[in-house]
């Protein structure tokens, strides 16, 4: 079976993700909020002064975001996709 063949089921995403998103956004809400958890993580700078916050012993809400948007990028990429696929 090829990867054509399977249905994506956005629920299991979207509940990965629900620290990003919820279901009262509007799908361009969604996109915005999907796109910019991307460019944290995928911005050196940013990645950069990140992990140098969090090496440094000052972690916060805004480290902890980003660590959890680095191991959901691949959600956060698939879920993006979908919405702007069907927009």
């Amino acid at each position: 079976m090829t990867d054509k063949n399977i249905k994506y089921d956005p629920s299991e995403d979207e509940k990965r993700l629900s620290y990003l998103i919820n279901e009262n956004m509007t799908d361009k809400e969604k996109l915005k909020a999907l796109s910019d958890a991307f460019w944290q993580v995928n911005n050196n700078g940013y990645g950069d002064a990140m992990a140098n916050l969090i090496m440094s012993g000052e972690e916060s809400a805004k480290t902890k975001i980003w660590e959890k948007n680095c191991k959901e990028i691949e959600a956060i990429n698939r879920l993006y996709d979908h919405i702007s696929k069907k927009n």
